[in-house]
């Protein structure tokens, strides 16, 4: 349930709405504390690079608020990544 979750956002990182692609950034910070997979949390940050890639490609320039919540959301993870891994090491 929750990787169907992260893949249905990762498919509105890149809608014509600005509001919607913020709200994925937005949205993968909010839920990063619950995954406990580095699986899923690789997924996120894949997504939200991209996400910030094709952000910035933009003809018309890009929107600021996705690029914010996007970066957070990738730090948040790469923290949360951090530490999984020395919990897992602690075991």
């Amino acid at each position: 349930m929750t990787r169907r979750t992260l893949e249905f956002a990762s498919k509105l990182s890149s809608d014509k709405i600005v509001n919607v692609r913020l709200n994925v950034g937005r949205m993968y910070g909010n839920v990063l504390n619950s995954l406990s997979s580095d699986d899923d949390l690789d997924f996120v940050i894949s997504t939200l690079e991209s996400q910030l890639k094709d952000e910035r490609s933009k003809d018309n320039g890009c929107d600021r608020d996705v690029i914010y919540f996007a970066k957070k959301s990738i730090a948040q993870a790469k923290e949360r990544m951090n530490r999984l891994d020395e919990i897992s090491s602690l075991r």
